[in-house]
């Protein structure tokens, strides 16, 4: 697995890869209108929340995300990646009321098979 290959988990590193993201994000951002020349009239305190959020908050969850895998083999991972998925359309479903297409719930179950067959070996 790449994570342990390249040793990514520590919160340093994981800062690395939140400044490095944003840096590479921020003309995207711009260019595609996503971010308006409205947004930088922003106050100083909105711009240190949105700073606080994005970097102390970010770096903490990917290096607990990061940690995670550490334990974990590549055939779990894998399943963990799949069945985070999942969880994100149930809650998709459940807290912002959408509804799941024929084609959305199919995916679902293959997911959940491929789960159910990957871990029984």
């Amino acid at each position: 697995m790449v994570i342990k290959k390249l040793n990514v988990v520590s919160v340093a590193s994981s800062l690395a890869i939140i400044v490095t993201v944003m840096v590479y994000l921020l003309p995207a951002a711009f260019l595609s209108g996503g971010l308006s020349v409205s947004a930088i009239g922003l106050p100083p305190l909105a711009w240190l929340a949105v700073l606080y959020m994005g970097i102390p908050c970010g770096t903490l969850a990917l290096a607990l995300y990061f940690k995670g895998f550490e334990s974990l083999n590549p055939t779990g991972s894998a399943t963990l990646l799949l069945v985070q998925l999942l969880v994100g359309l149930a809650l998709a479903s459940t807290l912002l009321n959408e509804n799941l297409s024929l084609a959305e719930l199919t995916g679902a179950s293959l997911i959940l098979v491929a789960v159910a067959v990957s871990s029984k070996s």
